[in-house]
Formats: C-alpha cells, structure tokens, sequence
C-alpha cells in the first residue's frame, strides 16, 4: 500500500468516509486532505471489516498522536519510547500546565490511556510490517522464560518472542457498578410505556448489550424455546452492532417472553418492521390501571410476571426471575400531621413569589435599575433569599441586562423592543440556522463521499 504524501501536516479533525454502503473514518490536516500515515493505517483497518466504531476510536486516538508530535515539533518517524511516555503523561494532565499528582483527578483513566496507547503500537506495527524501519523501535519483543514453569497457553507461543507494548499505565482492578434490584424495579415501574419497559426488562435477565438488543428482530425472539438470538448484522438501519462473531442464543424466563408478546399486541401492533425496538406514533402510552393488589395477577401458567406496564404505583411484588427475591409488605405509619406546617410554608412561600414579581414589574416599568438588593428591599424578602429561586434569579439577571444599553443608563420598558419584534428576529434566525444546518449536512455527506472515492483509487489503483 502507497502512504499517500498530501496531507501529512498538523492533524485537526476525524472525518467520516463513505464508500458504497460501507462506512469508516479518518483524520484530516490542515490543508483538507488525509494524513498519510494515519489513513494508511485505518485504511488497512477497514479493509480488514473492522467494526467502524474501533476504526472511529484509532482514528481519534492517531489525532492525538499526531498532534501531540507537532507540538514538539518531531515527526511520527523520529518518535520513540520517550515521546509514547510523554504522551501518556499529556493524557493524563488535565491541562498543559498542570502536573498530575493525584491519579483521581487526572482527565482521563489509566484504562482510558491505554487504549490511545494501543492505537498508536497499533499504528506503529503496520508501518513496521510495511517496512518502516525507524517505527519498528516502538514494537517491543519479549521472550517467554526457560524455567520449568510453563504458562496456561504456553503451546501458543511454544518459548517464541511475543509482542509487548513497552509502555502501559497500571490500571486498578475494580467491580463494575451494577443496579441493585430495588434499583431495577423502580426502572420498571416508571416506565410508562411496553416498549421501554420490555427493553429494561430484557438488559437486566439476558445481559445484553445495548447494541445487542436495539439490534434484535422479531426472528431472533424464540418465544416457544423462551431463547434471545443475538445475530451479528452490519445492516441495521440504527447503526447498532452485537460485537459477536457467531449466533448466540440466550435463555429466558416465561415471564418476559409473555412481557414481548403484551408489547407485541398492545402498542407494536400492525405496525410493518423487522425490528423489535422502533419509534413510531402508532405506539401509544398505556391508560393506568386500577391500584396493585398485594399478590401478583395470575398468568396462563399460573405464575406471577414482569410486572405490568400500567402500574404507576409500586406493588408489593417484584419480577419472577431468579435472582429477585419476593418484597414484604410496608409496616403501617402513624397518621401525618405535618401537613398543616407544610401547607403554612407552601402559602408563605407563594406568597413571597408574588411579591417578588410584582417588584420586578414595577422596578421594570418605572426604568428603575434593577438589582439584586432594590428587588428584594422592594418585595420585602431577603437576598439570600433570592439567589436560592433560580427563576427569579435569572429575571433579574435578564431585566438587568436588558434595562442596560451601551450608553449604561436604564432604558424604560416602553422603549425597549416588543416580544413581536423578537419573535421576528428568532423565527429569522432560525431560519438561517436551519438552512446552514442543512447545508452543512449535504457538504459533510458529499466529503466523506469524496473521501471514500479517494482511498478506493489509492488502494486500486
């Protein structure tokens, strides 16, 4: 492959490229064109079928790279193990004149930072594979020990050199955050529709990855063999991709296949699509429903469920699944008799509102200088107060800055611009975002077309 020479200044943007139905990305100098080494190297990548995504993450990570060696002023050949290091400390800094001491308040984690690191071994044993000397320096090589201790997977290697990446940042082992089941089950219950509702559900029993089931289609659902197919699929019209090289199939409980088919006949209904999750206005929220009772409702085979989509208060059940766990019922409470002191605040603070807004009106058509102190001098409240109504807050802020032209002088309401003559301007405006909007959206399209044309000719050609 030719390492196309344009193109190889400063790194500046990650630019999609088209080609076909096919979908991948690079980096950008400043003259417009594609940095020579790093579109070799993610042309490669996608010609390999790597996923986009991973094409997306190496190329944000060579933009780095690449910037990073500008700014010293060394070239991507003369780069060594002492500038890989520097780098990673660059990362770390949350700023280019802070040094980080404390591993908590460094702008990105050591995982973080060995995944841009991988890119660039990454990219620096392609060019060492397409004979690039000066970059085989970063490609380390560690044989593995004599001794009479042998390793799990020691026929893989079987004593030959493996590579190493000479530079990688310790990372912390550490236990994933996980919803706890109470979490989960207020989830379920405040979602108001089937669809996300059956979704939640489906996360929490298959594991699934979000990708995975915004992916699935209505083939994939064994509902007979209570099985979850995830199909690896490159044309989902969302983007969503399984991360899987094969077919897997995953069991399910009764419960949520009975939850699909409530989802299927209630709100997908005859909706046209292969896909299971969509957005459509034929999906409509469900009504709500009577209050719970304190025993689950009985199914078909006479076992509680997921719990219903209409319930908008939380019953005494929990999910049939393994590992939810049947909830006691509350202990009754004595009677509330704060009401009262509360209802007495609620008036004191309505209260204290319209007076607020009233000063705010008067202070405002009399052109008066608006300021945190008249304002609450004038509605009888403190100032502390005052900052703590966000609302309110903001009036004064935007009467403030309003009532203030550049000669510095209060400007009385009447000469100030009508809510009319605003609207115009907004609607204006607006009109023009849309249009650049749109504009930009085309031009974008057709570069990354152009783009996508480019690397074809480079690699055919």
């Amino acid at each position: 492959m030719v390492i196309a020479s344009p193109g190889s200044g400063d790194a500046v943007i990650v630019h999609r490229v088209l080609s076909g139905s096919a979908e991948s990305w690079t980096v950008l100098g400043e003259d417009g064109l594609p940095a020579g080494p790093a579109e070799a190297c993610l042309a490669y990548l996608a010609a390999l079928e790597r996923s986009p995504n991973t094409v997306r993450a190496y190329a944000h990570s060579l933009r780095m790279w690449l910037e990073f060696l500008s700014g010293l002023g060394a070239g991507w050949r003369e780069a060594g193990v002492e500038q890989v290091a520097r780098f990673a400390a660059w990362l770390r800094a949350p700023a280019a004149n802070v040094i980080v001491l404390d591993a908590g308040e460094s702008a990105r984690t050591a995982a973080t930072v060995n995944r841009h690191l991988a890119a660039v071994f990454g990219f620096y044993d392609f060019h060492a594979r397409a004979g690039v000397g000066l970059s085989a320096d970063l490609v380390a090589w560690r044989r593995v020990g004599r001794g009479s201790y042998q390793p799990f997977l020691h026929h893989v290697t079987a004593g030959k050199p493996i590579p190493v990446r000479p530079v990688k940042l310790p990372v912390p082992q550490r236990i994933p955050d996980t919803l706890t089941d109470e979490q989960i089950r207020a989830l379920l219950e405040a979602c108001t529709r089937l669809r996300d509702r059956f979704l939640l559900a489906l996360l929490a029993e298959s594991g699934l990855r979000i990708g995975q089931a915004l992916g699935l289609r209505h083939a994939d659902v064994v509902s007979r063999d209570k099985l979850i197919r995830v199909v690896p699929r490159d044309d989902n019209a969302n983007g969503a991709r399984a991360k899987t090289r094969g077919v897997d199939q995953i069991p399910v409980s009764a419960s949520l296949i009975r939850l699909y088919s409530e989802y299927m006949h209630v709100e997908y209904g005859p909706l046209d699509s292969d896909y299971v999750f969509v957005n459509s206005s034929t999906c409509t929220a469900p009504s709500a429903a009577a209050p719970p009772s304190s025993s689950p409702p009985p199914s078909s085979s006479g076992r509680p469920g997921w719990p219903p989509a209409t319930a908008r208060s939380p019953p005494a059940w929990t999910p049939s699944s393994p590992r939810w766990k049947p909830s006691t019922g509350a202990r009754p409470m004595r009677p509330d008799n704060s009401r009262y002191l509360i209802q007495s605040a609620q008036r004191r603070h309505e209260d204290a509102l319209t007076r607020t807004r009233d000063a705010l009106k008067g202070l405002d058509r009399d052109g008066e200088q608006i300021t945190f102190r008249g304002v609450a001098a004038a509605a009888g409240v403190s100032r502390a107060w005052l900052y703590r109504q966000p609302a309110l807050r903001a009036e004064v802020e935007r009467l403030r800055a309003a009532a203030t032209p550049a000669s510095g002088r209060p400007r009385p309401a009447a000469q100030r611009g009508t809510d009319e003559s605003r609207q115009q301007r907004i609607e204006a405006l607006l009109a023009d975002n849309a249009r650049l909007r749109a504009d930009n959206t085309r031009l974008t399209q057709h570069v990354a077309v152009l783009l996508g044309e480019r690397r074809t000719t480079q690699i055919h050609g």
